[in-house]
């Protein structure tokens, strides 16, 4: 099992079709329905429930699928943290002014930053 595996469920469930979410995920229908099948197969659980129509998640799938959710939304944190430890000058800029003067040097301030950034 990896995050492509667990892309590929999420993406299935999400569209209820497996070729739009092969489309989605930029790979062949047979080869995510493969992939699906190997997991199914590794986890010993059948995840959806096909017909020549449509594809329904099983309760198994479910929280599966949720579980998945969750892992895929840690991994995006994951890869966010490590950006910002490479450039330990991105992220959020607070600005503290009093109100008296902040409209009239946040315009003259601003573009210097930005610039200087």
């Amino acid at each position: 099992m990896n995050l492509r595996d667990l892309k590929y469920i999420v993406s299935v469930a999400e569209l209820g079709h497996f070729g739009r979410a092969a489309k989605l995920c930029y790979v062949s229908q047979p080869a995510l329905s493969g992939q699906i099948a190997k997991l199914e197969n590794e986890l010993n659980v059948t995840l959806f429930e096909r017909s020549r129509r449509s594809v329904q998640v099983t309760p198994e799938g479910e929280q599966i699928i949720a579980y998945a959710k969750s892992i895929l939304s840690l991994a995006e944190e994951i890869k966010t943290c490590a950006q910002a430890a490479a450039n330990p000058y991105s992220g959020k800029l607070k600005l503290g002014m009093i109100p008296t003067i902040g409209p009239y040097l946040t315009p003259i301030l601003l573009p210097a930053i930005k610039h200087s950034l």
